[in-house]
Parts: structure tokens; sequence; C-alpha cells
């Protein structure tokens, strides 16, 4: 092995946030100082990255915002021209992006993707500037295209990935080394990027990820000399980044944070960044969680308490930067319900269990169960009965409108919906149902449910799936700082990234029977499912529930009003 290529010594020697400029704080028991990049957008925290740090750059690489897939090999190219990575859309670049791109003073924008990524009206759009395209028929070509750019290249060490969560880990090591990341298939190999190996023959072969994502029959053909993973994307970033820093000489000035789900476009764009100054990239979710901060314990005589954020707090929250730099780690653990659990459903009004109930749901203005485990029930996306006052007058601007009046549930009339389209009021919002979901915790409430997540169904077109799952992403961090589980309710279309990106821990349902959705939670969430059928629906739905699931998960049967026992019309029956 040669000895690695090392960083200029400005870059080794300059402390990670002197260089970025001024930054935010965020007081901590070891006063880290912390820098958030963070826009309206995925294409405007691309800027304020981009901004921060480079005052001007000849060459700029972009990608498409809405797939990032072809441009996780970008952070190499971009750091060999001492450019960003910044976004766009399919047809048109965001007048942010065409503003850092002329503030830089760019004569030459790559475009890492084809047509169908980034369209011919954006090139267009770039009329007045020197357009190289790279792009291949599938990903695997695509990145050996961008590698193919830059010319003289004599690389150390070469990474091969074929998931994207690795690739864009090891996106600031590839920049700050001059290393070039192939995504490759896990099937057979790329010829093209067969042809990128073989043109270094004196280069490192490093595979990422295990033999799930890289097979060694694959791993082989390319002439592999080591192979970095872990138990899944997150300790497989912290495994990258000790490897670069214990065995490729990388310095560490600093760490870098940004969501591991989803399209990693905030990931993406930190590459360039963190490699400028030497800085790994370490992948979170709604936790920070163990391998992260195991990481950042293990280093912390050696890392600057320094860190970059990228993406706003849905993505990486302020609990997570918390536990972060204060090194506290994340808040213990919140179990759900037991699997299985008799589950009483009351809210409708409180009223003592039966005996056999281990599990009890009611609203949050009531008392938990004394001796049973306890959920909070939050009316969370639209408003609760009784309340519209409280929005009309206080925060009108919070509800979603058309024509200039409130939007109304269509099956719930009087109830109006939240508007969660943009960041600025779902961080609104997430303050008001945050502070509910604190009131659950003091209670004594082991966990919370927040309804009517799947609102976007019911908005005319108005909200966005997106817009949603953000949105809870605030509350579930909420929910986990504060101790408590937090539960999906309904959505049986959301996927399996999809649920981890938000951070739910259980589902409530209901009546899927009817529906014929009850498979898509098991197969999420296994036997953590609490299933409410009710009566007006049929309790022959309820008998067919039980007869498959009963007993597995949580299955009961509730009138649909959900009064209290007493009253007229209660039912609840459980299997």
């Amino acid at each position: 092995m040669r000895p690695p290529r090392r960083l200029a010594a400005a870059a080794v020697l300059t402390p990670l946030l002197a260089v970025l400029g001024v930054p935010d704080t965020v007081p901590s028991a070891q006063a880290a100082t912390v820098q958030r990049f963070a826009g309206a957008d995925r294409y405007a925290t691309a800027v304020a990255a981009s901004s921060a740090t480079f005052t001007s750059a000849g060459t700029v690489v972009l990608a498409a915002g809405t797939s990032t897939v072809d441009a996780l090999a970008s952070s190499y190219v971009a750091a060999a021209f001492d450019g960003p990575v910044l976004l766009t859309g399919r047809d048109e670049v965001p007048a942010a992006t065409m503003a850092e791109i002329e503030r830089l003073g760019a004569d030459t924008v790559v475009l890492a993707g084809g047509p169908a990524a980034i369209g011919p009206a954006v090139q267009a759009q770039l009329g007045e500037f020197t357009v190289r395209r790279a792009a291949g028929a599938d990903r695997y070509e695509t990145s050996a295209r961008l590698v193919g750019l830059v010319a003289g290249a004599d690389p150390d060490t070469i990474f091969l990935a074929s998931g994207p969560a690795d690739a864009a880990a090891v996106g600031p090591v590839a920049a700050a080394l001059g290393a070039p990341v192939l995504l490759i298939s896990p099937d057979a190999p790329s010829p093209a990027s067969l042809g990128v190996v073989q043109r270094f023959p004196n280069a490192d072969v490093v595979v990422l990820g295990g033999q799930r994502a890289v097979p060694e029959a694959v791993a082989s053909v390319f002439g592999a000399d080591d192979r970095i993973a872990g138990a899944d994307r997150y300790e497989t970033a912290v495994r990258i980044a000790d490897h670069a820093i214990d065995q490729l000489g990388m310095p560490a000035n600093g760490f870098g944070l940004a969501n591991g789900s989803g399209d990693l476009a905030d990931a993406l764009a930190s590459g360039p960044v963190l490699g400028r100054v030497g800085a790994p990239l370490l992948l979170t979710s709604t936790l920070l969680g163990p391998h992260v901060a195991g990481f950042l314990a293990d280093r912390a005589a050696t890392i600057p308490d320094a860190g970059l954020v990228f993406g706003g707090a849905a993505a990486v929250p302020p609990a997570v930067v918390e536990a972060a730099t204060t090194g506290v780690g994340d808040p213990p653990t919140a179990a759900p319900p037991p699997a299985g659990a008799v589950v009483d459903y009351q809210l409708g009004g409180a009223y003592v269990p039966d005996p056999a109930v281990r599990v009890v749901i009611r609203d949050r203005e009531t008392e938990p169960a004394a001796g049973r485990y306890s959920i909070c029930y939050v009316n969370a996306f639209q408003t609760q009965p009784g309340e519209a006052d409280f929005w009309l007058t206080q925060h009108p601007d919070l509800l979603l409108r058309a024509g200039g009046q409130p939007v109304e549930d269509p099956a719930w009339p009087g109830e109006y919906l939240l508007d969660t389209t943009s960041t600025a009021n779902r961080a609104a919002l997430a303050e008001i149902v945050g502070g509910w979901i604190d009131g659950c915790a003091a209670a004594g409430f082991q966990a919370v449910e927040p309804d009517n997540l799947d609102t976007w169904t019911r908005s005319g077109g108005l909200l966005t799936r997106q817009g949603n799952l953000e949105f809870v992403r605030l509350l579930a961090a909420r929910a986990h700082r504060d101790g408590l589980a937090i539960a999906q309710k309904n959505a049986a279309e959301l996927t399996a990234a999809e649920v981890a990106a938000a951070g739910f821990d259980f589902v409530v349902t209901e009546s899927c029977q009817v529906y014929d959705e009850c498979a898509a939670y098991t197969d999420l969430y296994g036997d953590h499912v609490v299933e409410i059928e009710y009566t007006d629906d049929g309790e022959e739905f309820f008998t067919a529930a039980c007869a498959v699931r009963g007993g597995r998960v949580s299955v009961l049967l509730r009138d649909r009003d959900v009064v209290p026992r007493g009253e007229a019309g209660y039912r609840y029956e459980w299997c």
C-alpha cells in the first residue's frame, strides 16, 4: 500500500468552523459549536452549505434534487474542481441555485445524470455556462463517467458501493482524499465500473457494505483489498469514518451530521464541504444512535468539539444535535406497548378498565390509567372538536385554507385541517403539538398516538404526504426526547423507508380488516400492532380479524363513538 494522500496543510490545521465562518452556537455541557445548514427545501440547504464554504468556484456539480442516486459519486468530482454540489429540479434550476452558481463565478457546470434526471430545459437554462454532462445507461455507468471527468487522477483508494447510504457516507472521505466512489450492482460487475478500477491498478479497492450489499463474488471480480461494513447504514458510516481516520490519514477537524434515510439529498451536498476541511459524515435518524454516540465518545479527545449539521430540524432534530454535542447520548429508548396485550380504547371518556386490560388509550386531557401501559391520544393534524376557536383566534395562519376559508375534514365536519405545507408552519405546529406531547409525558403516559396523519388524502390535493411526514418526524423527536414511544396512526400506504425516517415505534390501525390493509402493518411492525375494528362496519370483520391475528396482535372491537362504559351504545370486546 502506498502512503495515503494527505490534505493540504491549511485544510488540515485550520479549525473547521474558522474555515466556514462565524457559526450559530448551541449551548452544551462541552460548549460545543455547531453550524446548521438548512433552507426552506433541499435546494436551499445545499446553497446554504455552499455559500458558507466556497468564496468562488470555477466548476459546480449539479445533481437532481428529486433523484440523487445518479450523483452519489459527485463529491469526489466536485472536490477535484474545488467546488460544491448543488441541486436542481428536473426541468428548472431553482432561483437560489442559479444565484449561487453566479455568485461563485463558475464558468462550468457538470450535470450528474442523464435527461431523465436532469432534463434538457435545465441544460438550456445554463446556456451562459460550459455544460458537461456525465450520463450513462444506468447509475453504475453514470458514476463511472463522473469519475472519468477528473483528468490526471492517480488515486490511492477506490471505494465501491451498491447502497446509496454507504456511497453518501463516504462522500466527504472521497472529497478529502481524492478517492473515487463507484456505484456497482450487487448482481454483476458493470463493465464501466470495472474499466475504472482497471485504469488504476495500484489503487486499493475498498468495498462498502456487507455481503448482501456487495457479495464476495462481485467484490473479488474487482480485486477488492478491504471491506467496511456495519450492522446497518449508521454503523457502516461510523466504520467508514474510523477507517478514513485510522487507515487513510484523513484528519478529523470536526464531524458532520445528516439524516441517513430517504434520498440522502442533504448528505450528498455535505461531501465537498466536509471533505474540504477533513471531517467525516455521521448518519442519524430521529435519534443520534448508539454507533454515532460511541464514535463521538471514543474520539472526544482527538476530534474538535465542533459539528456541521446538514438539513433542518425535521431532518436532524435539535435533540439529536444536543445528544451529539453534550456527550449524554440519546434519551432512554421508549418501549412500545407489549405485543398482543389486551387494549382498551377510551377516547370518549375514561373508566376503570377490565382486569384483563394491560394497555389503555386515552385522550391527552385525561389521566393515564393507573397500573397500565397508557397511550396518550393527540389530534395532531387537525383540530379537536371544541378547539376550533383556539385555532381560529390564536393561530389562524396554521389552518389549511382554500379560497381564504379553513378546510374542514369532510368526514368530520367542524374539524379543520392543519397546514403542514411549509417548513415554518411545521415548526410552529410542532411547538404547539409538541407541548401537548410534553404534557402527556409529564402526566405519566408511556406513549403517544398522533391522529390523522393521513390528512393529505382528504385535503383535495392541498396537503402532501411528504409535508405530513416531515411534521410527524418533529413530533417523533419530541416524543423520544420525552421518553415516549410514538405510534403511526393508519396510513397503510407508508413504505418501510418512510416509517423508519418518521421514527414510529408501533402502529394503531382502525378497520384494517374492512379495507384489507392489516398485512401492510404487520409486515412493517410485526406483532406491535393495535387493531381497532368498529361495530358499525359489521362485527364479522372483528370475528375474522380474531381468527387470523387474535392473541398475536392486539385486536379489539369498539362502538364508533367510543363512549364510556355505562352509556348508551357502549360496546367493547377483545380477542
